[in-house]
């Protein structure tokens, strides 16, 4: 297991830009969360591609800017624009092949109260049908949990890994899980060992996003339980710019987190 860390914690500064001061501060795995349509284009993902490369950098996976859409898009009863997201999702399928990552991150539908959500059995047969899209282009679809959407119920999570079984990979977020009320063990006790991928940060009771190293998280704890899965995934540190006040807090963060990643029992 690696540390590494994505754009968003430098938002809103330009990816490029973002990229090229992680790489300076030493980081060299990367989660790539684009923020508009231009940075999904051919000419610009092979220039952060060879910008990570140059400099014996990876970048691991791509989170697309449409997430807080994707109920409209991809999990309405609309069956045109689903099935014209689709075609626009497969844009962000070919970006991560271009980039070498191996992983697209998808929230999913959102919750929506008293209202009715798309039936199980049809959320499944979407994610499927876009999972095999990736897979044309050698890419995974992930499935985050994420507060406010579906995925934030372990319940949820746990009923797509009995539906879809191997079909279906994980991406862990602690943030996300404790602002939805549950704990980050419950989360992956939903996910199994079909969690391929983790957006590492920290909170107390107070603050539901940190740095890792600054709050309550037991990462040893956590470390443990990856490995009893085997997990062999990045930790990519994802955090936001209001979290810390010089850049070089985030490496600090990721000597950390290596610490722990490379004690032993």
């Amino acid at each position: 297991m690696k540390v590494g860390i994505s754009t968003a914690c430098l938002y809103p500064q330009e990816i490029e830009c973002s990229l090229d001061h992680l790489l300076q501060l030493g980081f060299r795995d990367f989660e790539i969360f684009v923020n508009t349509i231009s940075e999904i284009r051919p000419s610009f993902i092979n220039y952060m591609r060879d910008m990570a490369q140059s400099q014996g950098g990876r970048i691991h996976s791509l989170h697309p800017f449409t997430s807080g859409y994707e109920s409209v898009m991809l999990f309405s009863t609309y069956m045109r624009r689903y099935e014209d997201s689709l075609e626009f999702y497969r844009r962000y399928f070919e970006a991560a092949a271009r980039a070498d990552a191996k992983l697209v991150v998808l929230h999913g539908e959102k919750t929506w109260g008293k209202m009715p959500k798309l039936p199980m059995e049809e959320y499944c047969r979407r994610f499927q049908q876009l999972n095999e899209i990736g897979q044309e282009y050698g890419v995974v679809l992930a499935q985050e949990n994420v507060s406010g959407f579906r995925s934030q119920d372990p319940e949820f999570l746990k009923e797509m890994r009995q539906m879809l079984g191997d079909g279906v990979k994980f991406v862990l977020d602690i943030k996300q899980s404790v602002r939805a009320g549950f704990t980050p063990d419950l989360i992956l006790d939903a996910m199994g060992n079909n969690v391929i991928h983790i957006h590492v940060n920290d909170h107390t009771d107070v603050r539901d996003c940190m740095l890792p190293g600054r709050g309550n998280t037991d990462y040893q704890a956590l470390k443990k339980r990856l490995d009893q899965i085997g997990y062999s995934g990045q930790w990519i540190i994802e955090v936001y710019r209001k979290d810390f006040d010089e850049e070089r807090e985030l490496l600090d963060a990721a000597q950390h987190l290596e610490g722990i990643l490379n004690s032993h029992p």
